[in-house]
């Protein structure tokens, strides 16, 4: 008898004003309105470079958002799994109190504290990009944002188990 597997947890998707993260179709768009931004003002159109300076950069910081949460993701969606795998066994657990049911469901809060601790180090390691935050927020919905402060704190799983005190 094998055990159900858990529904996998989508990637989030993504559109930060047309970049969706994917290498293929993100960088010929970023080239195509670079091209756009940086083209020689028509004769008699008004000097507007600060602002079309301004949007380029915007641009490429969306570009680089998009990027960054690609990257991101699919570590993300292995830590939500595996959240989700622990609270399950947990809750097993505590309906059917058996050293089986709870073997298990040490060894399910261990592979989420080692999913939650690759997801953080990849955080530190590659951090939202420089002044992205705000865009962030406002172009992608909390649902599909990637905030590892809405992950359960490894802690509270470790002592439901009686791993801690």
């Amino acid at each position: 008898m094998t055990a159900a597997q858990p529904t996998p947890t989508p990637m989030p998707p993504i559109d930060l004003d047309g970049y969706t993260g994917r290498h293929e179709h993100d960088h010929p768009l970023h080239r195509e309105r670079g091209f756009a931004f940086f083209a020689p003002a028509p004769e008699g159109a008004a000097e507007d470079s600060g602002h079309r300076l301004e949007a380029a950069r915007r641009d490429r910081l969306l570009f680089d958002l998009a990027a960054w949460h690609h990257d991101v993701a699919p570590t993300y969606v292995r830590a939500r799994a595996a959240e989700d795998r622990a609270h399950e066994a947990v809750r097993v657990r505590d309906e059917d109190p058996t050293d089986e049911r709870h073997d298990a469901a040490v060894r399910a809060v261990r592979a989420y504290a080692c999913a939650r601790s690759d997801l953080l180090v990849l955080l530190d390691r590659q951090p939202i990009p420089r002044g992205g935050e705000s865009l962030y927020e406002r172009y992608v919905p909390e649902r599909t944002r990637i905030d590892p402060t809405t992950l359960t704190p490894e802690a509270d799983l470790r002592r439901r188990v009686g791993l801690l005190p």
